[in-house]
């Protein structure tokens, strides 16, 4: 919406964004989110985060898979061609974008969002690390997530 429609987008907050074509998501990502099991599933959240997390009882992780399944997110990504990538279309972005990705995301790695660096000078405000943090910040280090946004909205 952002690109084909800038009048109507106010700015981007991309938190560890994907879409691009030489972007690879990581095995277990992948995995998880196509086949997923209770086996994927721990596999994912142990590269997911950068600290370890609690051990969860048995019935989450199955309601976990029920709702992984239940998910369009696999659906959108069996959908999706090799024509949707932005890898072109991120150097045409004109509206004020921050880019925030953990330093210890193991599920798309910092390397992997080179692309996102195409952004235009004019639109891209701020290009922030996260220290201490994985590939889900809203869970693992809210604030400054919280900062970026309300940042954004001013």
């Amino acid at each position: 919406m952002a690109i084909k429609r800038p009048d109507l987008v106010r700015g981007l907050v991309l938190v560890a964004p994907a879409g691009m074509k030489s972007q690879q998501v990581s095995l277990t990502g992948s995995e998880a989110l196509a086949e997923p099991t209770v086996e994927s599933l721990k596999a994912f959240r142990a590269k997911a985060y950068a600290r370890p997390q609690p051990e969860l009882p048995g019935w989450v992780w199955r309601a976990a898979v029920e709702r992984v399944k239940k998910s369009a997110v696999a659906r959108i990504r069996s959908v999706q061609q090799p024509e949707d990538g932005l890898d072109a279309p991120i150097r045409q972005l004109a509206v004020p974008t921050r880019v925030l990705w953990g330093r210890q995301d193991r599920v798309l790695p910092l390397e992997s969002g080179a692309g996102f660096r195409n952004i235009p000078a004019r639109s891209l405000r701020k290009w922030q690390e996260l220290e201490g943090c994985g590939h889900l910040p809203q869970k693992e280090c809210p604030e400054p997530l919280i900062d970026a946004i309300v940042e954004a909205l001013n």
